[in-house]
């Protein structure tokens, strides 16, 4: 477990670890089994064509990225560009409303700090 903590990315945290371990793993309703037949690839294309993103909370949109030219110096706008369609998000404002409707959120520390 820890080998692949370690390995291939430093994308993971410790948390997510102990969350892999406590939450899934070590789950009442958690089946080894389940797992036999699992490939990443599938099960991504398997949510792409789900209806997660058909919620009246998640939008839609299209975005063009201006892309850094390496070792170049170039003006922002003679920057090429790259075209990315289908960007999935929700509003800064939704996603707030929906963390403190979880039960979860009595826990948030919810006042403002003040520097002093």
């Amino acid at each position: 477990l820890m080998g692949w903590f370690y390995s291939r990315s430093n994308q993971k945290s410790i948390d997510d670890l102990n969350n892999l371990v406590h939450n899934v793993i070590l789950a009442e309703d958690f089946n080894h089994t389940d797992l036999q037949d699992f490939v990443a690839s599938w099960e991504l294309k398997r949510l792409d064509e789900s209806t997660i993103f058909a919620s009246d909370l998640w939008h839609t949109a299209s975005v063009t990225i201006q892309l850094p030219c390496e070792k170049v110096k170039v003006p922002e706008e003679c920057a090429p560009e790259f075209h990315v369609e289908g960007l999935h998000y929700r509003k800064l404002t939704e996603v707030i409303k929906s963390a403190f409707a979880e039960t979860s959120a009595e826990e948030y520390n919810a006042m403002p700090y003040k520097l002093c």
